[in-house]
């Protein structure tokens, strides 16, 4: 069986190690070893939405096969531009991507992957700790 994957950082299995970001493969392998699943991994640190949607377009009008896509964004989405935000705390800032945006991206890799009977697969983004993300906002 294969399966495709979309997402951003937490898909790539990017993790905070040493005072770095690091990419841990193992993680990926080990999981498709024990599903039998072959994985290609298409997630990529600090994607959203409309560029994990341009990414899936792209390799399904490049003939992408596969049984499942994963779908995971939100993360970066949501987020704000906080050295703007510092720079100028009274000014207007929004998130990255606005809701109505995500949702369009969203919803056209849901359709894009079912015209190519493909089976989608939608995920959560995980619960942030809030200490260590005023932590790393405030940095």
């Amino acid at each position: 069986m294969k399966a495709a994957i979309y997402g951003d950082s937490l898909l790539k299995f990017v993790l905070w190690e040493d005072g770095r970001y690091h990419t841990n493969p193992e993680y990926l392998q080990r999981f498709s070893r024990e599903f039998g699943l072959e994985l290609r991994n298409r997630s990529y640190f600090g994607s959203c939405a409309d560029k994990g949607h341009e990414r899936l377009t792209r390799d399904l009008q490049n003939g992408m096969r596969c049984d499942y896509a994963v779908i995971e964004f939100g993360g970066n989405d949501c987020s704000y531009p906080w050295a703007d935000i510092s720079a100028d705390p009274e000014g207007e800032h929004g998130e990255a991507l606005p809701l109505p945006e995500f949702l369009r991206h969203i919803r056209a890799c849901i359709r894009e992957l079912r015209a190519a009977e493909i089976n989608p697969i939608l995920t959560n983004t995980v619960p942030f700790d809030p200490k260590l993300y005023l932590a790393w906002v405030a940095r």
